[in-house]
């Protein structure tokens, strides 16, 4: 089946990219909005209920959503406008977390099985942006020029870093001050705007023309990706780099506490070290995309290095070098992750990064929870120092077995 034609941006400015600059800061606010539900949703049924039961099983039903549609979610958003799947997706968020938010308000949510009800539109909401995330990962290449995507790609990394960590804190604050409801319609707010601001913009969204199974497409991405050695490497080490990554960075607040007997406010510094190191790479990116020629080298040695600094922070005896190897493995870190998704976005034809985005993110998200069970059941079973360093030599072996591969060691 054919693909419709596609078009790029004429203008090489990103700064004076209307449609990108509107998407990019929608998004951003509708990332901050995250932050606010997690925060109102989990203080809410702890305060209500004292069930860590319950708490959990928010969080995981926001996991499975996104392991078990990811890949549909991807087929479909290749299928369809993605420009109207994001508008539908993110209304359609607005409305569940303001159907969640009278639930609490109004006298008749006072009869309804709170726990229930809440873990029920939870996992519509996640749902709904499951299917919003690969529509948007694949429309970025729609929306600005090839010139300008490596530096759009890295500022939408920085974005979603700054966003995650601000947040849960001003979600936390603003249950302090508003309570939980207001936390909460702040967030429908934002994806209300979201949804209006992609309403305001005009961009192209190639897709499958002519009639064709649903089935038979998702085959059809899966088959593509097999053939093509760089993009085959790139979904297949970002499970493995999340699963020993997710095991180390939850092993390393155990050492910190059991180990070196931080304060709170060495604890404090511990924690912030994957966001800054991160949000400083994605920085450094959205400066100098353009002049990095050598892609493919880079993201592994950039894996490489951070996965020696993962096993020397674990390592050391004291904290306060192991936050300058943990910003520094996070840094590195960085770097190789926004490299992974520009290459999605450069190699996989524009009709399918839709499937790419459904997969690479699926497989993703199905490793982490992995990999923070392994830690949990290893770091009490053995050492969590030797566990935690384990898990680096992880990370720098999978950084081996992507150098292995000669189409993406030698990819520009």
């Amino acid at each position: 089946m054919a693909a419709e034609p596609i078009s790029t941006p004429k203008d090489d400015s990103l700064w004076r990219n209307r449609t990108f600059l509107t998407v990019w800061l929608s998004h951003g606010i509708s990332v901050l909005g995250d932050g606010f539900h997690s925060v109102a949703v989990g203080l809410l049924l702890l305060q209500q209920t004292g069930s860590a039961a319950a708490f959990s099983a928010v969080l995981a039903v926001r996991v499975a959503a996104m392991i078990l549609l990811g890949p549909f979610a991807g087929t479909f958003a290749d299928r369809v406008d993605r420009r109207r799947l994001m508008i539908v997706t993110d209304l359609l968020r607005a409305v569940l977390v303001l159907a969640l938010l009278l639930l609490l308000v109004l006298p008749a949510g006072a009869s309804l099985p709170l726990v229930p009800v809440v873990i029920g539109l939870t996992l519509l909401i996640h749902a709904a942006g499951t299917f919003f995330g690969p529509a948007f990962g694949a429309s970025l290449v729609q929306m600005v020029t090839p010139g300008t995507l490596g530096k759009a790609n890295s500022l939408l990394q920085l974005t979603e870093t700054v966003a995650g960590v601000a947040g849960p804190a001003l979600g936390g604050m603003a249950v302090g001050l508003i309570g939980s409801a207001g936390a909460l319609s702040v967030d429908a707010g934002s994806f209300l705007l979201s949804g209006l601001a992609i309403l305001l913009v005009r961009f192209p969204s190639p897709r499958r023309t002519g009639e064709s199974r649903f089935l038979a497409d998702m085959a059809e991405g899966l088959a593509f990706l097999r053939g093509q050695p760089v993009i085959l490497g790139v979904m297949l080490l970002g499970p493995l780099f999340s699963l020993f990554g997710a095991a180390h960075g939850l092993l390393m607040p155990v050492i910190a506490i059991r180990i070196w007997g931080v304060t709170p406010f060495q604890f404090g510094l511990i924690e912030s070290a994957w966001p800054l190191g991160m949000g400083l790479a994605a920085l450094l990116l959205t400066v100098a995309a353009s002049r990095i020629k050598q892609n493919g080298p880079l993201l592994v040695g950039a894996f490489a290095v951070a996965g020696l600094f993962e096993v020397a922070s674990a390592l050391v005896p004291r904290a306060t070098p192991a936050l300058v190897l943990l910003v520094g493995s996070a840094f590195a870190t960085g770097l190789g992750l926004v490299i992974m998704r520009l290459l999605l976005r450069s190699l996989v034809p524009p009709e399918m990064q839709g499937r790419a985005f459904g997969l690479y993110g699926s497989a993703a998200n199905a490793a982490y929870p992995l990999g923070a069970l392994m830690a949990g059941l290893l770091g009490d079973w053995l050492s969590p120092v030797a566990v935690a360093a384990a898990c680096g030599v992880g990370f720098f072996l999978t950084a081996v077995v992507g150098w292995a591969n000669p189409s993406l060691r030698r990819f520009g």
